[in-house]
């Protein structure tokens, strides 16, 4: 579950979503909090943004908006693939560029 601190004028927004993680965290055994720091974090932002004013989920399919998110990202992303050793963890982590991204 990812959720976004707001500036106080968003403080109505930050109750309700308050309020719903306080109702979804009781499906999870443990919950990590983790900043980020502002720099690293414009596409998580523009990402946010959109789902908050749009209020549902939602698909990103514009390849306009796509391409704009890997130019302002710097995090590398992390793609996360079954692992097909049966010792192995359940997933390995591996770099966008170490896989073909569909």
């Amino acid at each position: 579950m990812r959720t976004a601190s707001q500036p106080s004028s968003g403080l109505p927004n930050l109750q309700r979503r308050l309020a719903e993680y306080e109702d979804l965290r009781k499906n999870f055994v443990s919950i990590k909090l983790i900043h980020v720091k502002r720099e690293f974090n414009q596409a998580a932002d523009y990402l946010t943004s959109k789902t908050l004013v749009i209020g549902e989920s939602w698909e990103l399919d514009d390849p306009d908006e796509i391409v704009h998110l890997r130019l302002v990202s710097r995090i590398p992303e992390k793609i996360m693939k079954p692992s097909e050793l049966p010792s192995a963890p359940a997933t390995d982590a591996v770099r966008s560029d170490q896989v073909k991204l569909e």
